[in-house]
């Protein structure tokens, strides 16, 4: 990814969100981001969007982190 991809930026979307639920007594933070790349091979410039929840323990560190994100943009002409 490196060797093809110069990373431009990486910028927040809004504000996270913060949910409780009662299942597991899960507390979880999803964030949304976009990626701005440029294509080293050809100077395109794509934006990659992903999601990232960030699942706490009742002392407020982080336990778990996951991301999602499909690359189906890199494949773009």
């Amino acid at each position: 990814m490196w060797q093809a991809y110069e990373f431009n930026s990486i910028d927040v979307i809004g504000y996270p969100d913060y949910l409780e639920y009662d299942l597991g007594d899960a507390k979880v933070v999803q964030s949304w981001w976009k990626f701005r790349l440029t294509r080293k091979s050809d100077g395109k410039k794509l934006t990659l969007p992903a999601m990232y929840i960030h699942d706490f323990n009742d002392e407020g560190k982080i336990v778990s982190s996951s991301a999602y994100l499909s690359t189906k943009i890199l494949d773009s002409k």
